[in-house]
Protein backbone atom coordinates (compact mmCIF):
# COMPACT_ATOMS: atom_id res chain seq x y z
CA UNK A 1 0.00 0.00 0.00
CA UNK A 2 1.23 3.52 -1.11
CA UNK A 3 1.39 5.60 1.75
CA UNK A 4 1.16 9.61 0.85
CA UNK A 5 2.19 12.42 2.64
CA UNK A 6 -0.60 14.43 5.05
CA UNK A 7 -2.11 17.70 3.89
CA UNK A 8 -1.33 20.81 5.69
CA UNK A 9 -4.25 22.31 7.63
CA UNK A 10 -5.59 24.70 7.00
CA UNK A 11 -4.25 26.51 10.01
CA UNK A 12 -1.20 25.73 9.27
CA UNK A 13 -1.16 28.27 5.86
CA UNK A 14 -1.66 30.97 8.22
CA UNK A 15 1.30 33.48 8.89
CA UNK A 16 1.64 33.93 11.96
CA UNK A 17 0.25 37.58 11.75
CA UNK A 18 -2.86 36.04 9.89
CA UNK A 19 -3.77 33.72 13.01
CA UNK A 20 -3.40 36.65 15.20
CA UNK A 21 -5.88 38.52 13.51
CA UNK A 22 -8.07 35.97 12.65
CA UNK A 23 -7.99 35.49 16.70
CA UNK A 24 -9.09 39.25 17.15
CA UNK A 25 -11.59 39.28 14.67
CA UNK A 26 -13.37 36.44 15.99
CA UNK A 27 -13.34 38.08 19.66
CA UNK A 28 -15.37 40.61 17.43
CA UNK A 29 -11.85 43.41 17.54
CA UNK A 30 -12.34 45.84 15.05
CA UNK A 31 -9.51 46.34 12.02
CA UNK A 32 -8.67 49.67 14.03
CA UNK A 33 -8.60 47.98 17.37
CA UNK A 34 -6.13 45.17 16.02
CA UNK A 35 -4.15 47.62 14.29
CA UNK A 36 -3.65 49.33 17.89
CA UNK A 37 -2.46 45.86 19.66
CA UNK A 38 0.05 45.40 16.89
CA UNK A 39 1.54 48.61 16.07
CA UNK A 40 -0.10 48.39 12.92
CA UNK A 41 -1.62 50.52 10.12
CA UNK A 42 -5.62 49.75 9.75
CA UNK A 43 -4.73 49.11 5.88
CA UNK A 44 -2.37 46.38 6.89
CA UNK A 45 -4.95 44.99 8.88
CA UNK A 46 -7.51 44.51 6.35
CA UNK A 47 -4.85 43.16 3.81
CA UNK A 48 -4.09 40.08 6.38
CA UNK A 49 -8.04 40.23 6.42
CA UNK A 50 -8.47 39.81 2.94
CA UNK A 51 -5.47 37.39 2.69
CA UNK A 52 -7.12 35.06 5.34
CA UNK A 53 -10.80 34.89 3.17
CA UNK A 54 -8.70 34.03 0.57
CA UNK A 55 -6.48 31.83 1.70
CA UNK A 56 -9.36 30.21 3.67
CA UNK A 57 -12.17 30.23 0.94
CA UNK A 58 -14.58 32.24 2.83
CA UNK A 59 -17.10 35.36 2.15
CA UNK A 60 -16.77 37.50 5.24
CA UNK A 61 -16.23 38.54 8.71
CA UNK A 62 -18.75 35.78 10.38
CA UNK A 63 -17.06 33.59 8.07
CA UNK A 64 -14.13 33.62 9.76
CA UNK A 65 -15.29 33.80 13.17
CA UNK A 66 -17.15 30.50 12.45
CA UNK A 67 -14.12 28.89 11.08
CA UNK A 68 -12.46 30.21 14.08
CA UNK A 69 -14.89 28.24 16.69
CA UNK A 70 -14.75 25.37 14.51
CA UNK A 71 -10.96 24.63 14.31
CA UNK A 72 -10.49 26.36 17.83
CA UNK A 73 -7.73 28.89 17.05
CA UNK A 74 -7.74 30.74 20.50
CA UNK A 75 -5.48 27.16 21.17
CA UNK A 76 -2.89 27.53 18.34
CA UNK A 77 0.49 28.92 19.55
CA UNK A 78 0.38 31.84 17.68
CA UNK A 79 0.26 34.82 20.50
CA UNK A 80 -2.43 37.20 20.89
Amino acid sequence: MIQTKSEPSLIDLLSKRELQVLKHLAQGCTNHEIADVYEISVKTVDTHRLRLLKKLTLRNNADLTRFAIQHQVWQTGAGV
